[in-house]
């Protein structure tokens, strides 16, 4: 038997179909009329918030509940002032060593 792996699952190939088939039934609502059936433009029922993020060089796709969200964002205000303070710190540190570089060959002969 064959088996196909995604990373989290292990699911027989002849099982994927059964698979894809029952996560579609999730994303349609089956209910004629409604937007997720139209037959060219089909819509998904949402809205659906994701996070997409790299971490050690990985991509990653998390999604986020809409009660989580503002929660996500607060931490994501953080992690952007974070960033912009470290940014400063490394401009301060390179300034200062070139600081630092200039006054020692002043005095080496």
């Amino acid at each position: 038997m064959q088996f196909f792996h995604d990373g989290y699952f292990q699911v027989p190939q002849a099982g994927c179909r059964s698979v894809r088939q029952a996560i579609q039934s999730l994303l349609n609502s089956r209910k004629p009329g409604c937007r997720c059936q139209h037959p060219r433009q089909p819509q998904r029922h949402g809205p659906y918030y994701h996070l997409d993020y790299v971490h050690h060089g990985k991509k990653t796709t998390r999604f986020i509940r809409a009660e989580q969200l503002p929660e996500v964002r607060r931490q994501l205000a953080n992690l952007k002032k974070l960033r912009h303070w470290v940014d400063q710190w490394v401009t301060l540190s390179l300034e200062r060593a070139e600081i630092l570089r200039r006054e020692s060959a002043k005095h080496t002969p």
